[in-house]
């Protein structure tokens, strides 16, 4: 299950909305997700040991493109040539 926005998870208001899904569906992968998260290193911890899975965190990569790099990403076939990778 992906679910955006995770930093709301905290909110007194809107974080049931991530924890309820997390807590009640232990057989679920999640992927949560939030850009403007820093560390979460003390989230992580938290979620296994309520949860008893573990968790991994992946790091987001910021970086820039030029248009032919972003067309090679988004349209690869008209690039190489290849119809077989054709988005």
């Amino acid at each position: 299950m992906a679910m955006d926005e995770f930093h709301f998870y905290s909110d007194p208001d809107r974080g049931w909305a991530w924890q309820v899904p997390l807590l009640t569906l232990p057989h679920t992968q999640f992927l949560l997700m939030s850009a403007t998260l820093g560390d979460v290193s003390q989230i992580a911890q938290a979620l296994e040991s309520k949860t008893g899975t573990t968790v991994e965190k992946l790091v987001l990569e910021h970086g820039l493109m030029n248009k032919k790099e972003m067309e090679e990403v988004l349209n690869p076939q008209k690039m190489t040539g290849n119809q077989e990778f054709a988005v």
